[in-house]
C-alpha cells in the first residue's frame, strides 16, 4: 500500500487537486457505513457526482490544501 501511495504522490500535480465536501462526495457514503446493497442502488455511487458530468469550470472550486488532510486525521 505504501508503494502505491508513493507512486500517486510522486505523479500527482497537487495544484490540480480539489477538496470535495462530504455532501458532494459519494465515497463518503461507504466510509459512513452505508451498506453495499444500498450503494449499488445509488445512482451517484455508480455514475459519480453530477458535477463530474459537467465541464470542469462548473465543478466545485474549493482547492485542496494540506489542512483538509490534517482535519480528517484529527477527527
Amino acid at each position: 500500500m505504501a508503494n502505491r501511495i508513493s507512486l500517486i504522490r510522486d505523479n500527482t500535480d497537487v495544484s490540480k487537486l480539489r477538496y470535495i465536501g462530504t455532501k458532494l462526495n459519494p465515497a463518503d457514503k461507504a466510509s459512513r457505513g452505508v451498506s453495499a446493497s444500498t450503494l449499488v442502488k445509488c445512482k451517484e455511487w455508480i455514475q459519480g457526482p453530477k458535477f463530474l458530468w459537467r465541464t470542469e469550470e462548473k465543478w466545485p472550486q474549493t482547492p485542496w490544501s494540506p489542512s483538509h488532510s490534517l482535519r480528517m486525521t484529527q477527527r
